[in-house]
């Protein structure tokens, strides 16, 4: 989990891009049960980039990744 968190952070401080946090996410290892989480947080990095305007990237990834958050029971970001 602290690759998780790791990777949210480096996103939220703008280390990283919204294709490196999907890239990071797609390979970083997570307990079972959050398995689904962790996919549909990556389904939806994948659909801003196709939808929005990457102006709006930041933005709208930073909802992904409180929403991914909040659903491992992490709240500090």
């Amino acid at each position: 989990m602290d690759e998780l968190i790791q990777a949210c952070e480096k996103f939220k401080d703008r280390s990283y891009s919204i294709d490196d946090l999907y890239r990071r996410l797609s390979w970083v290892a997570v307990p079972n049960q959050f398995r689904e989480v962790l996919l549909k947080a990556e389904q939806d990095l994948e659909l801003i980039q196709f939808t929005e305007l990457e102006d709006n990237w930041y933005e709208e990834g930073m909802k992904v990744v409180r929403n991914l958050l909040e659903d491992v029971g992490y709240t500090s970001l």
